[in-house]
């Protein structure tokens, strides 16, 4: 028996992860107005988040390194993206960002936070998604969405364990022209 089989849908294990989430970061805590005695590793928290947006920008030119280097490589990353999907495991997750690397959409997207918290080897980022990207005709639409990144500190820095995102009416509707 594997740890996550009496988990049986994705719903429940959604369910189990933001139960375990909310444990980690008590709502007592989270004071933005409070300085981390861990400024450095917020730094480079804040920096990993930077770096997964230059990432998915590169990546609508075509180059997916940037992606594979952010991701976690663990079986429990997940992602829940703007058109509904919903995918656990960096295996799964990393391949349809290959996906749509070959793609090469063009666009750009930029990450406007909200709020961040981190403590310990744990943080998230919640904030509002905002770019344009080009549907398959060329043409450019505006992009614009809340989204939440849960990092996860791991042995070679901080890495993306869960990209949560609104479903966007605007790539809902330039995918289907």
């Amino acid at each position: 028996m594997q740890p996550n089989d009496y988990i049986k849908s994705p719903l429940e294990r959604f369910k189990v992860l933001l139960v375990s989430c909310s444990m980690l970061f008590p709502l007592t805590s989270c004071n933005p107005t409070t300085q981390s005695p861990m400024s450095t590793t917020s730094s480079e928290f804040l920096k990993a988040n930077a770096q997964f947006y230059d990432a998915l920008n590169q990546m609508f030119t075509g180059d997916s390194t940037g992606i594979h280097a952010i991701w976690s490589k663990s079986p429990d990353a997940t992602y829940l993206g703007p058109y509904g999907e919903k995918m656990i495991g960096s295996t799964t997750i990393l391949k349809a960002f290959d996906e749509v690397t070959k793609l090469e959409l063009g666009g750009h997207i930029q990450c406007e936070i909200i709020h961040s918290f981190m403590e310990g080897s744990m943080g998230y980022v919640m904030c509002e998604e905002i770019g344009e990207n080009t549907d398959s005709e060329g043409n450019t639409f505006p992009v614009s969405h809340r989204a939440t990144n849960i990092f996860r500190l791991e042995n070679d820095g901080w890495k993306l364990m869960h990209h949560h995102t609104d479903i966007s009416i605007q790539l809902e509707e330039a995918r289907e022209n």
